[in-house]
């Protein structure tokens, strides 16, 4: 089902923002206005970073490893180390949906469906927030949008108001739908450097983006190139 978790992430990224940053100094701890605590062992900030990443893992179980978080905290240093946990996502309980689902529900296919259709399960919209629009004008106690299993790309901000009380959107039986608010880019990759050990490639993505502030690879976080690289090549970002 879709749910908001803005909250869950924001305690995720305040999180990461701030434990990920650990102080170059042995035996230093960063403290608001720039001050230094000396007598604070530089273990306090390895083992807050560890809780960082258990409570971000239990906030969002459906991540499993929490891979991004992972290494946001920097958990493979040398200097605080601990093992990624297993990559076992939590699969989230199914909606129950009515008996007459089929026929009350508008049903949106992000890659074959098109805004000009009736929004059945044969004929499915495109957008997600045509779909919605749509669903709360039939008049029935349970509005429902269900979601074709792939990723929904939002070209802009879904907009929901009083008149979408009650609205359900969940993906179709027995299917994963993810709506992203990100852009997905049409690459080519050409090689850039691959010798002498190097593996750099490029794709030219001008005219599909102004500016790339993250980047995500196969759904997990990709780190952009850069010089000189950051530690570890992480960097810190809701990505």
């Amino acid at each position: 089902s879709f749910r908001c978790c803005t909250a869950s992430m924001a305690k995720v990224l305040v999180a990461t923002l701030v434990l990920s940053w650990s102080p170059q100094v042995e035996g230093k701890w960063p403290l608001r206005g720039g001050k230094e605590l000396a007598d604070v062992p530089a273990s306090f900030d390895c083992e807050m970073r560890k809780l960082a990443y258990a409570y971000g893992r239990k906030l969002l179980p459906r991540l499993g490893a929490f891979e991004s978080l992972y290494y946001a905290l920097d958990l493979n240093s040398e200097s605080c180390h601990q093992e990624q946990a297993a990559d076992e996502p939590v699969e989230q309980p199914g909606t129950a949906l009515p008996n007459n689902w089929r026929d009350t529900a508008v049903f949106v296919d992000g890659t074959n469906g098109d805004d000009s259709n009736v929004g059945s399960e044969s004929h499915p919209l495109r957008s997600l927030q045509v779909a919605c629009d749509r669903a709360v004008t039939f008049g029935s106690d349970t509005p429902m949008v269900l979601l074709r299993g792939g990723t929904h790309f939002l070209t802009e901000s879904l907009m929901l108001g009083p008149q979408h009380s009650k609205l359900l959107i969940t993906s179709y039986p027995k299917e994963k739908a993810e709506v992203s608010g990100g852009q997905k880019l049409q690459v080519t990759w050409k090689p850039y450097n691959v010798t002498g050990g190097a593996n750099i490639w490029v794709s030219d993505v001008s005219g599909q983006v102004k500016e790339m502030e993250a980047l995500q690879v196969d759904g997990v976080r990709a780190t952009r190139a850069r010089y000189p690289n950051m530690p570890q090549g992480i960097e810190v970002s809701c990505g």
